[in-house]
This record gives C-alpha cells, structure tokens and sequence, in this order.
C-alpha cells in the first residue's frame, strides 16, 4: 500500500515537472516568436525583402509549434508568408496561397470574410498563370464576391471588386461572366461614387474596367458613359502639365483602349455627333503626346544601349519595364529624356532606363522635325 502511494506520489511530481517544462518551452517560443514578427515589420520598413522573407518563414515554422492547425494567427500567418513568398518563386508562392486559404475555411469558415479576402489574394496570383489557373481564378473571384456581397462591408467589397476587375480579361470572358462582372462592377462603382465622389482614383478605375466590360458586352451607350466619367485631360495648373499619370492610373495602354473603345462604340452607334467628340478627344491626346496619330509611324533607333538590370530585382528574380519618351532630333540624337511609366514599381527600372535613354540613336534625317517618342526597355531573366 505505501509503494503504491509512493509511485502515485513520483508520477504527480512527474507530471508536474513535465507541465512546468513545456511552459518554459512554450514561452522560449513565443519570445522567439515575437522575434521574428518585430524582424518582418522592421524589414518592411526598410525595404529589405529577402529578410522579411526570411523572417515571415521563421514566423510561420514557429507558428506551427505554438498554435492549432485551426488557428486564426496560423492562417494569418501562412497567407502572408504565401504573398510574400510569390515575389521569389512565383509557384511555390502560389502553393503556400492555396494552403493559406484552406487555412483560412477552416478557421474562419467559408461565408467569412477573412476567406473570401484571402480568396480574392489567391485569385489575383491565379490570373497570371496558365490557362487553368486563369479558370480557377474566375471562380475564385466569384465565390469571394458572392460571398462578400451580402456581408455588407462595403469597402471590402468594392475594393475586391476592383482588383477582379483588374485582374482579369474582358475580352476573354463568356456572357455570362461578363454579366457577372458588369453586376458587380456597377455596385463597386456605385459604393465609390457615393463614398470619395466621381473624380476619385479608385472610381475613375471602376469607370475604366467597366467601360471595357461594357464594350465586349455590347453595351455601347454605358460604354462611352463610363469612359466620359474618366479624367482623360485634368486642368492643368500654371507650373504642372500633362503627364501620362493623369491619364487613367499611368498606363499608356489604358489611354489607348479608351481611344479604340470609344471609337467603336460611337461607330456601332452611328452617332455623328458624338464621333465627332471623340475626334477632338483624340486631337487633345496627341496635343499633350498621350498617343501620335494613326498615319504617323513610330521612330526605330539604330542604336541602343542596354539598361543595368537592378541588382535588387535580379537577385530576386523580378521582372519588368521602363517606358521612356523623349525628343529625337534631325540629326537622330535625342533630348529631354522622361520616366513615363514602370511597372512594377520601386525595383529600380525607371532609374536603369534614364541613365541610357539619352545614348539612344536614331536615323537621321533633315526634313523630318524633332518629335516625341516613346521606347520600352524591358527587363527580362535568363532563362
């Protein structure tokens, strides 16, 4: 009887020790835990990628040892880890993602709105993919939307709206998924409208994406409704003139569709009146440069030297371009060199490109004036 009181007695203290143990453990962990998320935040904030990178990956390998797969933070975790990671390795970023959003059903569940926002982020990496990532793309964004449509947070909802809108191709999509993008397109627009006033960015961007949908659905009226909503010339004060930036979010391609929208649409309509609108539209844009006339043909240099790719994006794999415009002259050298355009932003493109943009030659030729062109560096890895 007192052996066994004795064992009982043992196993308590046992059980005790191995209690205390595991706390000290758990807080050793969530010391490093903290860690590594103050890491992240400061690697952020000084643009040091591949060390938030590096971090968020500690992070979420902690989080894996402090809380239940069912965990609110882990799913958090994970799905900043996947949109981090994407920037590196595209695929595996998007791998992570998918985890992340199952991580998300299971924690939130899949009316919440934490899923459908991380729905609408493995969406938006899904558009750029393959063709049956594109497909899985649209299906994601409309379960997302449909999901966050009757919760009622608008801000939510309409800036996911936005970025379906800008992430996928009109002019790819069936009826019915024009249908379904015109549906809510119009409700994002309508939230912005009413909550920053027409001439904010994000509804001037609805009114772009919309008007394109417009056009492919045949919709020629609401068409050339929602591109009239967008800014193509702003006032321009006495020291600030026109840049590409005023024109619909920076893009010169947007400038372009808009030009070739409009046109159509109003030649569907066999509105006189109204092309004749368009015209002076397009008599503006060249005046300001935004897009040469259809009989001029675009200048070919001669000579070109190429950009340094930016050691940053090299190292880590990133890809982009640099628009330039600048002024050739007769004798084919050029002038007045500007950054138009870059996408993505903050890699150093633009910087790469203006340091060789004034080497450009082009053929000369004494009859011919100084005008503006525009030439695209492209910044491409090796395969």
């Amino acid at each position: 009887m007192k052996n066994s009181y004795f064992v009982i007695i043992l196993l308590l203290l046992l059980l005790q020790c191995t209690a205390v143990l595991a706390e000290t453990n758990r807080s050793a962990l969530v010391r490093e835990f903290r860690a590594a998320q103050a890491c992240v935040h400061e690697a952020l904030a000084n643009e040091a990628y591949p060390k938030a990178l590096e971090c968020t990956k500690k992070s979420v390998s902690l989080g894996d040892k402090l809380f239940k797969p069912n965990s609110k933070n882990l799913a958090i975790l994970t799905l900043d880890y996947g949109m981090m990671l994407r920037k590196k390795s595209p695929y595996f970023g998007l791998k992570k993602t998918k985890e992340a959003v199952k991580l998300h059903e299971d924690a939130f569940g899949v009316h919440s709105r934490e899923f459908s926002l991380a729905l609408i982020e493995l969406a938006r990496m899904q558009s750029t993919g393959d063709t049956s990532d594109r497909n899985n793309s649209f299906e994601n964004f409309s379960q997302a939307l449909k999901n966050l449509a009757p919760l009622e947070i608008n801000d939510d909802y309409a800036y996911s709206t936005l970025v379906f809108l800008q992430n996928t191709q009109a002019s790819e999509m069936t009826d019915s998924q024009l249908q379904f993008a015109a549906f809510h397109g119009s409700a994002a627009f309508a939230i912005f409208k009413d909550d920053m006033g027409v001439r904010d960015v994000k509804t001037r961007a609805v009114a772009f994406e919309l008007g394109e949908v417009y056009f492919f659905s045949e919709k020629y009226k609401q068409c050339i409704q929602m591109f009239k909503l967008v800014p193509l010339r702003p006032k321009m004060s006495r020291n600030k003139p026109f840049t590409f930036t005023d024109a619909v979010g920076g893009k010169v391609e947007n400038v372009r569709k808009i030009y070739d929208y409009l046109g159509r649409s109003y030649e569907k309509l066999g509105n006189q009146k109204a092309a004749g609108h368009f015209f002076e539209l397009v008599r503006l844009f060249d005046e300001v440069g935004v897009i040469s006339p259809p009989v001029k043909r675009r200048l070919n240099p001669t000579k070109v030297v190429a950009p340094i790719y930016p050691s940053r994006a090299k190292r880590l794999g990133q890809e982009g371009y640099a628009r330039i415009e600048l002024i050739v002259l007769p004798t084919g050298n050029v002038e007045s060199p500007k950054l138009v355009e870059e996408l993505p932003e903050g890699w150093g493109f633009g910087k790469a490109a203006m340091r060789v943009a004034s080497k450009l030659k082009y053929k000369s030729d004494k009859n011919r004036n100084k005008r503006k062109e525009l030439y695209l560096y492209t910044f491409k890895m090796n395969k």
